[in-house]
């Protein structure tokens, strides 16, 4: 992931949909921020109880399977 993420240009826009990641075991949250930090990224967070997130970010407070059925369809709108 690392040498993927160093590839990254300046002008490219990367998105982190992170799902089911809760707070009892923070390293995926940890690591989804500081890539949002450090990559000037966008971050959705899909959990039905742990969905807080840093300002700007969308939270999706869904189980992963109904949240990402949602998604699929409003995408498809477009």
């Amino acid at each position: 992931m690392n040498h993927w993420l160093q590839k990254i240009e300046t002008s490219d826009k990367l998105v982190i949909i992170e799902i089911g990641a809760g707070t009892a075991v923070p390293t995926v949250r940890m690591t989804s921020e500081a890539i949002l930090r450090n990559y000037n990224s966008e971050l959705i967070r899909i959990n039905p109880r742990d969905y807080n997130v840093p300002q700007n970010s969308i939270p999706i407070s869904l189980g992963s399977k109904n949240a990402v059925e949602k998604v699929y369809k409003l995408i498809n709108t477009f």
